[in-house]
């Protein structure tokens, strides 16, 4: 019988063949060099990215949150590193096995009123809290779409000034409709032809032909308090 666990990001499965138990592990790997550089859910992606490659840097992760992670940060901090270590790191503090936030990147937050039935949102330097990009008073929508059009807003405007650089959003919800590109439920109840439904649109086209693994991190309040913005 084949059984499967999820957790956290991690997919655990149990394969029982007799009395014999298989653990299955689920890994991520970051390439930070080598020909296609990345975050990658398989091993021959990530071999494929590193054969022939002088001075290649990869790693294995556990959890796709960590990959993200690691894969904007400094390649030294994780390079020759056990797991043991990490995991002592962690029982220490957990906060310190965490990281703080990528301060190159980009914050995104938005707001819904259902009274007039408008959207506001906007994106922020995650260093220096300065506003980035905004856009007010979009007729129609729904909570969700003012959380997620900022994402892709962002995600363009990295794109078009050529800046390698993730996206924040502390939305859950969004963050697993762009990596598991789930985008129907949000046209529910959006009038047709609307700004809003026409923003929707457009933003999903953009993501359908566009790669954003890797791009789009949730922010952590737990261990890095309210999110700039």
């Amino acid at each position: 019988m084949l059984v499967f666990t999820i957790l956290s990001n991690s997919v655990l499965a149990y394969l029982h063949i007799g009395s014999t138990n298989f653990l299955l592990t689920m890994k991520y790997y970051v390439v930070w060099k080598g020909h296609d550089k990345g975050v990658f859910d398989n091993w021959s992606q990530c071999s494929n990215s590193i054969k022939g490659y002088r001075g290649a840097l990869y790693k294995s992760f556990k959890t796709l949150a960590e990959a993200e992670y690691a894969f904007y940060s400094d390649p030294a901090i994780y390079i020759g590193k056990t797991t043991e270590e990490s995991e002592r790191l962690k029982k220490e503090d957990l906060s310190i096995a965490f990281g703080d936030p990528v301060p190159s990147s980009i914050c995104t937050r938005g707001l819904y009123d259902h009274k007039t039935n408008t959207m506001d949102y906007w994106g922020v330097d995650t260093y220096s809290g300065e506003v980035v990009f905004e856009k007010k008073k979009i007729k129609g929508g729904n909570r969700s779409l003012s959380r997620l059009l900022p994402v892709v807003h962002g995600l363009a405007h990295l794109k078009n000034h050529s800046i390698e650089a993730p996206i924040y959003t502390r939305n859950k919800q969004v963050y697993y409709y762009i990596h598991n590109q789930w985008y129907e439920s949000l046209f529910y109840k959006l009038d047709k032809g609307s700004e809003a439904d026409k923003l929707l649109q457009r933003a999903v086209l953009w993501l359908s032909n566009h790669d954003v693994k890797g791009s789009v991190l949730l922010w952590e309040d737990l261990y890095w308090g309210n999110m700039p913005g």
